[in-house]
């Protein structure tokens, strides 16, 4: 018998995947992660577009050394 998840854990391999997951669906607190891809790009609802960029990122250089958000 198949199990069904509803897209869960699909969802937690993307996040993942792009360095970041959310603690509980549907509330805004993140983990950070180390991320899979070098540059991903999601377009938001508010027309704006979440960049995230992993300087150096590779099979050695995996962990994440610090997060800028907005400059910050």
């Amino acid at each position: 018998m198949a199990h069904l998840d509803g897209g869960g854990l699909s969802a937690f391999v993307v996040f993942s995947s792009m360095g970041f997951y959310p603690v509980t669906p549907g509330t805004p607190a993140f983990n950070i992660g180390s991320p899979v891809f070098t540059n991903v790009s999601v377009k938001l609802q508010n027309n704006k577009t979440f960049r995230i960029v992993a300087k150096d990122s590779n099979r050695q250089n995996k962990y994440i050394q610090n997060a800028i958000l907005n400059g910050k």
